[in-house]
């Protein structure tokens, strides 16, 4: 009868020795990168992925645009990946405007957009947020809410660009917002 009695108090000890918590796993850390994201690719894949704080953000590859182009003697880029699911982020954008064609295999810091025709060459990063109805925030990144975009293929004849960036970006109520790990693969207009 004794032996009897080892063999459940063996079994929930095997039980409470299993159920250890384990800070590493990402269950154990919610909103720290639980959601893999699409592997940064430079095949013009048409993916635009990235964290916000801690939170996988995959657009979809219909909700992706991206243009170069050259204008009035400056080179411009727009990479915009758009969610639908989200509750307050509607998109996120990566956009610059310069003399000289961004170059593979250089990463260009994302700061602040000058005024409208200014001539400035700039690289920034931008959210819009979402209001109740169809109005919206736009807000980017500035002189103290920096990132960085790294270029890792230009194709020009091919029209594939691919980058990896990273930026932090200051929303309307205060908080500061992290964009990490972010990727995308576009082929553009």
């Amino acid at each position: 009868m004794k032996k009897l009695l080892y063999i459940p108090l063996l079994i929930c000890s095997l039980l409470f020795i299993g159920c250890e918590k384990n800070d590493d796993l990402p269950e154990n850390n919610p909103g720290n990168y639980q959601t893999p994201l699409p592997a940064a690719t430079t095949t013009g894949a048409n993916i635009f992925a990235c964290y916000i704080n801690g939170k996988a953000y995959i657009a979809k590859k219909n909700a992706i645009t991206a243009y170069n182009q050259y204008y009035q003697g400056r080179y411009g880029i727009s990479i915009r990946g758009k969610w639908d699911e989200s509750e307050y982020i509607s998109r996120i954008d990566l956009e610059s405007s310069s003399v000289d064609e961004i170059q593979e295999g250089v990463t260009y810091q994302l700061g602040s957009v000058p005024p409208v025709l200014s001539g400035i060459d700039y690289y920034a990063g931008s959210i819009f947020f979402q209001n109740f109805g169809n109005s919206g925030t736009w807000i980017t990144t500035n002189e103290i809410q920096k990132g960085e975009l790294k270029i890792t293929k230009h194709a020009l004849f091919d029209r594939i660009l691919s980058a990896t960036f990273w930026f932090d970006i200051k929303q309307p109520d205060g908080k500061i917002i992290e964009i990490r790990d972010g990727r995308f693969d576009v082929t553009y207009n």
